[in-house]
C-alpha cells in the first residue's frame, strides 16, 4: 500500500516542481521580450500596454492567457507574445 502513496506523493511533489519552473520561465521570457506588467500572488500578471493600461491577465503557473477586453481565452507564453507584439504595432 505505501508504494501507491508513494506514487501519489511524487505526482504531487512533480506537478509542484513543474509549475514552479513554468512560473521563473514565463517570468524570465517577459522580462526578456520588454513586456510590461505588474506582478500578483499565484502567478498572476497583468500585462500591460505602452500607455501602461492593462490588455491581458497571464497565470504564469498554468499559461492561461485571458484579454481583458473580449475575454478571449488562450494558453502559452507564446500567444502572449504575439498578442502583445501585434498591440505594439
Amino acid at each position: 500500500m505505501s508504494d501507491m502513496g508513494d506514487f501519489w506523493r511524487d505526482i504531487k511533489e512533480h506537478k509542484a516542481e513543474k509549475k514552479q519552473n513554468n512560473y521563473t520561465q514565463n517570468k524570465r521570457s517577459l522580462e526578456n521580450n520588454g513586456v510590461k506588467f505588474i506582478e500578483k500572488p499565484n502567478g498572476h500578471f497583468i500585462i500591460l500596454d505602452s500607455e501602461e493600461k492593462p490588455t491581458h491577465d497571464f497565470w504564469a503557473t498554468t499559461g492561461l492567457i485571458i484579454e481583458r477586453k473580449t475575454k478571449r481565452r488562450s494558453r502559452g507564453i507564446r500567444n502572449l507574445l504575439r498578442f502583445v507584439k501585434s498591440n505594439r504595432e
